[in-house]
């Protein structure tokens, strides 16, 4: 038994040989087996996740879109299963929707949504990360005010009673921790589009190619983070062309839906070389939105700032080597202000500037609409000297626009000033600013002081009237005096029309100290629709002048060579200075239309109507040159033959001629006069 029991020696030392390869062929059926009872079980498992699975996820998704949201989602495409090395749903086509309103929300164009196995199968959708790629987003407030994204249950979720407010601060703890929060892993959103349309504006922009990685995104107040950029797209009409601005954001945000409170605990948005950041808490509770925090952007270049923002077209055509201002080279820009954003409004009672070695201080108050009130916004700003010489003529004729934009707004009711020390231009620098502002219903008055400005003085009142549905109606009296004339004719002179007209008679025949009383009136939106609609009246004068009347001569030497007594202007001067310059325009309606020009130089006058196209340069003037008789002073003398005489004259030609073909006598007329008896000859 003994022996039985322990074997004979030498088979046993064989069987002790042999264990470890039984052992290891055992591991390897095992193995197989597993892996074979394992793929049986997941092509088990595949056969109704594939059949039943994707329509489960489909209901599931499209209920909790309806369920937290109030929004109807609608998956149009495929979708497709992943199990490895995650579980993931892979869809096609998905389009949302607020049944309230016929505008599709969003629409994505594909997405990798993965959730928790085991939670599914437990029937509850616990998402863990959501990919969305050609994601087009569509945000649009209606004329009445409605924001088609707000269904009905987002609309009680963010105005919620202080009944409900009550009650949520009145839920215990436990209650508290069932409650079931939003909490996915990563979202990440790429090659998207976001459209953005306010009706009640006019307003109209864009996002594109927009990117996102937002981590553990939740609602129960952890803190979770988001990186992402995008491009700033908007149609200008004053420019008649597409601005585009990339910027770059990211942020570090908590989210409390049952608190309802969020706060931004940095939220940074880079526009190159700018980079700005902003931190802000934010509530919603008892149907009320209230934000308070504060922004503020370290130093950085303006001038490469503005840059980035204008269209190539601008920088080809500056000059090479151009100064920038040593200013704002030496110290650029930067800016913080705090702001508070509630129901009743925003404020941002201190907003605090450095433009190069100049300090700007502004505060602002905006009041919302309510029932019984139209938006109320007031506004002050004040600046010591400013350097802008950066800026050249080209960039201030793109930028005047957005400035004036921001100046007469006529949203709401507004009262604004202006006060700043002195701005320092390119070629020509502005003393103290003083501008006042004042907007009731569509009706805007803007008030400028005087001000030293092109060697002289300038102060007048704009009045803008904006009827609902026509035209913006336009109406100003202004007091010019003593302005250098070459400086003041450039800077009024359209960009479009003398671009195409270099040379005109304004500032190529005259030169002098400018003064001018304006009152005009005027509609459109646009230079040309104003210009052919202006009505009103200027009155001038130029001292100090020196006159180019080669045109002058040129006319009067065509005259004496028909005249019997003779005559000649070789002994006029090609440029002259006279003691009085003075005239008027009287318009009707519009420089397109007939209206009336009157010009005095001391012994000669000048006086007629006629038309001028703005578009094309074409005029069209029927005059008479006269050479008086009882003036004070006579620089031009011929004989008496020519005195007293109204002697025809037609202008008719176009900006882009010469100046010497601008005008000529009408001949036929020159002999009907040089043939009438003079008054010393007529009969007693």
């Amino acid at each position: 038994m003994v022996c039985s029991t322990l074997g004979n020696p030498v088979d046993s030392g064989s069987r002790d040989k042999s264990a470890p390869s039984m052992k290891k062929n055992q591991l390897v059926r095992i193995l197989v087996i597993g892996f074979v009872a394992f793929a049986l079980a997941a092509a088990l498992l595949t056969v109704p996740l594939t059949f039943i699975g994707k329509n489960r996820f489909k209901a599931s998704l499209e209920a909790l879109v309806r369920e937290s949201l109030g929004l109807e989602l609608s998956v149009a495409g495929d979708i497709g299963l992943g199990f490895f090395p995650r579980f993931e749903f892979l869809i096609e086509d998905l389009r949302l929707k607020n049944p309230e309103f016929p505008q599709e929300l969003a629409s994505a164009r594909s997405a990798v949504i993965s959730v928790d196995i085991w939670e599914f199968a437990d029937n509850r959708l616990r998402v863990n990360e959501i990919i969305l790629r050609g994601l087009h987003v569509n945000h649009r407030v209606e004329a009445d005010g409605r924001n088609i994204w707000l269904s009905r249950l987002l609309r009680d979720s963010f105005d919620g009673s202080a009944d409900q407010t009550e009650r949520r601060r009145e839920d215990t703890d436990e209650e508290l921790a069932r409650r079931e929060h939003l909490s996915i892993g990563r979202i990440v959103i790429e090659d998207s589009t976001i459209d953005f349309q306010d009706v009640t504006q006019g307003s109209n922009y864009s996002l594109r190619g927009v990117t996102l990685d937002i981590l553990e995104a939740n609602d129960n107040g952890a803190a979770f983070t988001a990186e992402g950029m995008a491009t700033y797209a908007t149609y200008s009409t004053a420019h008649a062309d597409e601005i585009l601005v990339p910027l770059n954001f990211g942020a570090e945000l908590a989210f409390d839906s049952s608190a309802q409170q969020a706060s931004i605990h940095e939220l940074r948005l880079g526009i190159v070389p700018m980079l700005a950041t902003v931190t802000a808490d934010i509530d919603w509770q008892d149907g009320s939105l209230n934000m308070r925090g504060a922004a503020q952007a370290a130093r950085f270049d303006l001038n490469d700032f503005l840059s980035g923002l204008e269209p190539t077209s601008i920088a080809e055509a500056e000059q090479p080597g151009a100064p920038i201002s040593a200013a704002l080279t030496a110290s650029p820009t930067s800016f913080s202000f705090g702001f508070v954003l509630d129901n009743s409004g925003l404020t941002i009672p201190d907003f605090d500037a450095t433009l190069g070695n100049a300090t700007i201080d502004a505060d602002l108050r905006l009041l919302a609409v309510t029932a019984s009130q139209a938006a109320n916004l007031n506004y002050a700003v004040r600046a010591s000297t400013l350097d802008l010489s950066f800026l050249d003529r080209q960039r201030i004729a793109f930028w005047q626009p957005v400035l004036l934009d921001l100046v007469a707004s006529g949203d709401g009711n507004t009262t604004g000033s202006i006060d700043v020390e002195g701005i320092t231009g390119a070629t020509h620098n502005l003393g103290e600013l003083q501008l006042f502002v004042s907007t009731e219903g569509n009706v805007q008055n803007i008030e400028l002081q005087p001000v030293s400005l092109w060697g002289g003085e300038i102060e007048g009142v704009l009045r803008l009237e904006r009827p609902p549905g026509g035209e913006k109606l336009i109406e100003l009296n202004a007091s010019l005096r003593r302005l250098d004339l070459a400086a003041f004719s450039t800077f009024v002179m359209p960009e479009d029309f003398s671009a195409s007209y270099p040379v005109l008679p304004l500032t190529s025949t005259f030169d002098g100290k400018l003064s001018a009383d304006i009152a005009l009136i005027a509609a459109g939106d646009d230079w040309a629709s104003i210009a052919n609609s202006i009505s009103g009246d200027i009155t001038y004068d130029l001292n100090n002048n020196t006159v180019d009347i080669s045109l002058v001569k040129q006319v009067f030497s065509s005259i004496a060579a028909l005249s019997p007594a003779g005559g000649s202007t070789e002994a006029w001067p090609d440029r002259l200075s006279f003691e009085q310059l003075s005239g008027f325009v009287v318009l009707a309606s519009g420089i397109d239309a007939p209206h009336r020009v009157n010009l005095l130089m001391d012994n000669l006058e000048i006086e007629g109507s006629g038309t001028l196209n703005s578009a094309s340069g074409d005029f069209d003037y029927r005059l008479a040159f006269t050479l008086l008789d009882d003036a004070r002073v006579e620089p031009l003398q011929i004989n008496d033959a020519h005195r007293g005489k109204p002697w025809p004259v037609n202008c008719v030609a176009n900006f882009g001629a010469a100046a010497s073909q601008f005008c000529s006598p009408d001949f036929v007329g020159v002999r009907e006069l040089f043939a009438a008896p003079s008054h010393s000859q007529a009969p007693n």
